[in-house]
C-alpha cells in the first residue's frame, strides 16, 4: 500500500469510526431528552376504613404510594410513554398477578405531570376507590388554580381582585388573586338548581403562595351548601451537593 492510499484508508476508518459513535449515542440522547413524567395523589374525604396505603402499578413495577386524607401524596417518578395505571392492594409481580377488576386509568404520553384524584367506590371489590387523572403540566402555572366542580350546581367566586365562574361538572383554571405572597379574601355563592339568584357559601381569608400550584374542588356535602377547598402543591427543587 502506497503513502496516497494508506492516507486514503485512514481518513475512511476515521469517518467510520465517527459514524459508528454518533449512531451508538442516539439511543442516549433519546433517553437524555425524555421528559420526566411525575403525579401526586390526593383523596378527597377519604371515609373510615378505606385504605391509607396501596401498590401503584404502572405496568412494570408496583410503587408503595400513601392515600392522604384532604392532601397531596409524596411527589412519584413515573415512566414517560403512555402508561394505563393499576392500584392494588399488594404488589404487582407479573401480568399473572394482575387483579382482574382493580381501579384503572390511562395516561397518554403528552401529560407529564397529573393529579390522581381518588374518590370512595363501594362497588370495586379489588379496592373500594375509583382514581381520575388530571393534567397538571403545561396549562396550569405557578400561583394559579386549577377548580373542579363536581357539583350540579355553578359556582360564583371572587378570589382577591379576580372573578370566577365555574359551570356544574366543569374545570376552570383561575389566575393569582395577588401578584405577591399574602391574605387575600375568598368569596363564594353558588345558583341552586331551582332559581335565578345566587345564594352564599361561604367568606373566608386564604393565604397566597406565588410559587405553588393549587387545586381547588368544589363537592356535594350532604346538606343544602356545597363544600369548597384547595391545596397547595408546593415543591422544592432539590439542590444538588458539590462533590467533594
Amino acid at each position: 500500500m502506497n503513502d496516497r492510499s494508506y492516507r486514503s484508508h485512514k481518513k475512511n476508518m476515521k469517518y467510520l469510526i465517527a459514524a459508528i459513535f454518533a449512531f451508538s449515542c442516539f439511543p442516549c440522547l433519546a433517553q437524555n431528552n425524555q421528559k420526566e413524567r411525575t403525579c401526586r395523589i390526593i383523596f378527597l374525604e377519604r371515609p373510615h376504613g378505606a385504605p391509607e396505603e396501596v401498590q401503584l402499578f404502572d405496568g412494570k413495577q408496583s410503587h408503595k404510594v400513601t392515600l392522604s386524607s384532604m392532601n397531596f401524596s409524596e411527589v412519584i417518578k413515573l415512566p414517560g410513554e403512555d402508561l394505563v395505571l393499576a392500584m392494588t392492594p399488594n404488589p404487582v409481580l407479573g401480568p399473572a398477578d394482575f387483579p382482574v377488576g382493580a381501579p384503572t386509568v390511562k395516561i397518554p404520553e403528552r401529560i407529564t405531570d397529573f393529579y390522581l384524584i381518588v374518590v370512595s367506590d363501594p362497588t370495586n371489590k379489588i379496592l373500594p376507590i375509583r382514581m381520575q387523572a388530571v393534567d397538571a403540566g403545561m396549562d396550569l402555572k405557578p400561583g394559579q388554580t386549577l377548580w373542579i366542580n363536581l357539583t350540579t350546581h355553578t359556582i360564583a367566586g371572587k378570589l382577591g381582585n379576580e372573578n370566577l365562574e365555574i359551570q356544574p361538572g366543569a374545570r376552570v383554571i383561575g389566575n393569582a388573586p395577588l401578584a405577591a405572597n399574602g391574605y387575600y379574601r375568598a368569596v363564594f355563592a353558588y345558583k341552586p338548581e331551582r332559581g335565578d339568584g345566587y345564594l352564599p357559601v361561604m367568606r373566608k381569608s386564604w393565604w397566597f403562595d406565588a410559587k405553588s400550584k393549587n387545586l381547588g374542588f368544589i363537592i356535594n356535602s350532604g346538606g343544602r351548601l356545597p363544600k369548597i377547598f384547595t391545596f397547595r402543591d408546593h415543591r422544592v427543587t432539590e439542590v444538588r451537593k458539590k462533590p467533594e
